[in-house]
């Protein structure tokens, strides 16, 4: 079994707990690709339901800065 695809991959808890805040998905959507990657390596060390529930609400309180970054479809972002 090829264990980068599992490294590169977005956890499935943090997936579902996302998928539950429309808000938080729509914030984590309009990061540049090195600011999802910090927060998937968070999501990666959560331990606990609620504490992934904690990270996602997170997102939905604090939307990304709009600096001019390219996102991962090469479109500049506001």
């Amino acid at each position: 079994m090829d264990n980068n695809f599992e490294d590169a991959s977005m956890p499935i808890g943090f997936a579902m707990a996302l998928a539950q805040n429309a808000e938080a998905m729509n914030n984590f959507s309009r990061m540049d690709i090195s600011e999802q990657d910090e927060i998937l390596l968070q999501a990666r060390n959560v331990t606990s339901r609620a504490e992934m529930q904690q990270l996602v609400a997170s997102l939905a309180d604090n939307p990304p800065l709009y600096t001019g970054k390219i996102d991962r479809n090469g479109y500049g972002l506001m």
